[in-house]
């Protein structure tokens, strides 16, 4: 589902039944170095995607009933992922009441390549998809609904937002096993219609944008350069 821009820590999710889930989430020491035993999560979600900050200390997740956003921490890279126990919820906005209209869920949270950045999609009751963008002021507000992303062509219904390049000029799309890219026209300041990339259903990049990270087969994680 997500690895985290230094390329230290990733999260994936395997299905249980109806809406729970089992996410995993392994740690490494370098880039370059094997990843440590992963740990598990029992939650219930929306969907299966979850999504990890860039500092690997926060996961979060749609809702079981696809109408708010939760969030597992931990408090060192090396710590145990748990629900906080403390006040501050950065999606406080997401889960206040009338935040979504009827018959609207939320889709694929995705934080972006800092802090301050979140992306995320809403579906509709007619099952049509808007990508919103989300910006605050620092690693400790809480972040505002955002507004929708601009593209030349919107984006099919039937992918999902799965990363974001360390600019946020480039967008990767899962289109089933294939994947989607889109890059913002500085001019227009819209997103190009999408693009195939190739067989790499989800598929996200680390912070220098030098290497594409994908789920190859199940349980196997692999890159491809980028130049």
């Amino acid at each position: 589902s997500a690895i985290t821009p230094d390329e230290l820590t990733i999260v994936w999710t395997a299905v249980r039944s109806g809406n729970s889930y089992t996410v995993y989430i392994a740690d490494r020491t370098s880039a370059s170095a094997s990843f440590s035993t992963p740990q598990s999560i029992r939650i219930s979600t929306f969907d299966n995607l979850v999504t990890i900050s860039p500092d690997g200390l926060r996961i979060a997740y749609i809702s079981a009933d696809g109408r708010g956003i939760e969030v597992l921490s931990r408090t060192s890279r090396t710590g145990t992922f748990q629900t906080p126990t403390g006040t501050w919820d950065e999606f406080s906005n997401f889960n206040a009441t009338g935040a979504l209209a009827t018959g609207e869920t939320y889709l694929r949270p995705l934080y972006g390549p800092i802090p301050t950045d979140f992306f995320y999609g809403v579906t509709s009751s007619t099952g049509d998809i808007t990508w919103y963008a989300s910006y605050r002021t620092s690693a400790f507000d809480v972040f505002p609904l955002g507004f929708p992303l601009s593209f030349l062509t919107n984006p099919s219904n039937t992918v999902v937002l799965s990363g974001i390049s360390g600019d946020n000029a480039t967008l990767l799309f899962a289109n089933g096993t294939e994947s989607d890219w889109s890059f913002l026209n500085s001019t227009a300041t819209a997103y190009s219609s999408a693009a195939s990339l190739g067989p790499f259903g989800i598929a996200q990049v680390n912070q220098a944008c030098s290497r594409l990270y994908f789920g190859s087969s199940a349980g196997s994680l692999s890159f491809v350069p980028l130049t």
